[in-house]
């Protein structure tokens, strides 16, 4: 157990944290998912959920729990993958 009042803060903190680093990161996986079925299923509606996968990606790079390049490769995959499916 810590002995300082500054590391049993700082314990509260990581651990608020890493509740909402979890959420959002939670939020575009699903989001991923859900696009991915679209593309295999051949839905219509994939450009409604790419945008929204989009959204999610921008706001996890926004409060830094992913890395901006990583959002930028899974957003290139994930329309790469939807154009060979239209074709």
């Amino acid at each position: 157990m810590p002995l300082t009042k500054s590391v049993i803060k700082r314990m509260k903190q990581s651990e608020v944290a890493r509740k909402r680093n979890a959420s959002t990161k939670k939020a575009y996986k699903v989001a991923e998912k859900k696009i991915i079925g679209s593309i295999e299923n051949g839905d219509k509606n994939s450009a409604e959920l790419l945008k929204s996968l989009f959204s999610k990606l921008d706001i996890a790079v926004k409060k830094n729990v992913i890395h901006k390049n990583k959002a930028a490769r899974k957003k290139s995959q994930i329309a790469k993958k939807l154009s060979v499916k239209s074709k």
